[in-house]
């Protein structure tokens, strides 16, 4: 069952990664080099704000509904539904009026374009966490193909839809600003489906019975969740975009996106594995039948080999040829494609390291050797970017994340007597 669920996960990963392969090559080719550039730089910063205003509650939340599902506490079920709610949308306002405004400071040494797709990017925050809140939900309620549809499959293909009507039928100008707007209008559809699919999984007692609260270890938990979010998206994705967009510009940033995003889809095995496993994970763990958690983990593990590893073959026999699509600009970042397919097969090869270790509480772990990496990760971006650009921030990622998973290793080693390679788990 669980492995079917992640098949299903994935395949509906496989369409929306389609679909964003065919978005990516649409907007560089309607928008060119450098309004691409714009456009995705600005959209990988409200991509961090949104972990930031997501404050680690839907990572928390494979964690609470599953065990607040499983033991049928509706209460407590209800309780945790009503206090992420507001807490997120809260924090995603509050998060974009100051953004917005540390932008309108700024604003004379931005283009124009720049400054407006900035700020319809900021203004979509709330809606953009909402949507990613609501996909948590259904994840941890385990209805893990429904979850994806929104977010990953409705939303970009309204973009795609919207971008082609708006451009070529009504000779809308061909902006970064434009595509912007266009996705946040795909976000606020996406979002209401979302909210319907919720409703119809949502049990009927929690409609029913009184909300019970409890807000602090909700959100020390959130908090640590959060930590580890922001500190691996940093690491792995964000952070090469940001310094590749200051130092070299954001044309050349909107080069190494490219290159990342299809690098990332290896982690996207992982990803839909885990949302698979996950809630099934803590709620074994919770009942402490740790003989049926080792096999769960062998199992995650081995199918995450499996995937990941005929995803790297392709991409790096093939990645030429998916390159010129993009364009012949685009052409020039293959070395940086295939040095950051090397590091994102380490990181798949890993099995479900962070998983394991959160599940279990052991959240500082995780956190220092992260905090190590971040800050291994900028002096790495600094030293070869200014020179190499995209190759340097690829070759940065590729070293910071072969020293997290050696270190990751040798302490699960030591304290699980578990080797992240699916072989032999064993768990005490």
């Amino acid at each position: 069952m669980l492995v079917r669920g992640a098949i299903g996960n994935l395949a509906v990963k496989a369409i929306a990664v389609t679909m964003a392969f065919f978005i990516q090559i649409v907007l560089a080719r309607m928008l060119g080099a450098e309004n691409f550039g714009i456009y995705v730089y600005a959209f990988t910063l409200v991509s961090l704000l949104m972990i930031l205003s997501d404050m680690g509650f839907s990572q928390a939340s494979m964690r609470f509904i599953a065990v607040y599902n499983g033991e049928k506490e509706w209460m407590l079920l209800k309780g945790f539904l009503q206090y992420t709610n507001k807490i997120v949308f809260a924090t995603a306002v509050l998060i974009a009026l100051l953004c917005a405004f540390g932008v309108w400071v700024i604003r004379e040494k931005l283009s124009a374009d720049f400054f407006y797709t900035l700020l319809i990017a900021i203004a979509g925050l709330p809606i953009l966490s909402l949507l990613q809140m609501k996909e948590g939900w259904m994840i941890a309620f385990k209805k893990v193909v429904r979850a994806e549809i929104p977010r990953t499959v409705l939303q970009p293909a309204i973009f795609c839809a919207g971008i082609v009507v708006a451009i070529l039928w009504f000779k809308v100008d061909a902006t970064a600003a434009t595509a912007m707007s266009i996705s946040i209008v795909a976000a606020v559809i996406a979002l209401i489906v979302a909210f319907f699919l919720f409703y119809k999984i949502q049990p009927g007692e929690v409609r029913i019975v009184e909300a019970s609260f409890n807000s602090r270890e909700w959100f020390n938990v959130a908090r640590a969740m959060l930590l580890i979010t922001v500190l691996y998206q940093l690491i792995l994705y964000r952070l090469g975009i940001i310094m590749v967009g200051v130092i070299r510009g954001p044309k050349e940033a909107g080069f190494y996106v490219v290159a990342s995003n299809i690098a990332g889809l290896l982690t996207l095995v992982s990803a839909a594995v885990n949302s698979a496993f996950g809630p099934a994970i803590a709620d074994i763990y919770a009942k402490g039948n740790h003989k049926e958690l080792q096999r769960l983990v062998m199992k995650a593990s081995r199918l995450v080999l499996f995937a990941s590893s005929l995803l790297f073959a392709v991409f790096l026999v093939f990645g030429k040829r998916i390159l010129d699509f993009y364009g012949g600009e685009f052409y020039s970042v293959y070395s940086a494609l295939a040095v950051l397919l090397c590091a994102h097969i380490l990181i798949a090869l890993s099995g479900q390291i962070g998983l394991l270790f959160s599940i279990t509480g052991r959240h500082n772990v995780v956190v220092r050797f992260l905090l190590v990496g971040l800050f291994l990760n900028a002096a790495l971006n600094m030293a070869f970017i200014p020179n190499y650009g995209a190759l340097g921030a690829s070759m940065a990622t590729a070293f910071t994340a072969l020293y997290w998973y050696i270190a990751m290793a040798i302490n699960m080693r030591k304290r699980f007597e578990i080797l992240p390679f699916p072989l032999r788990l064993k768990v005490e």
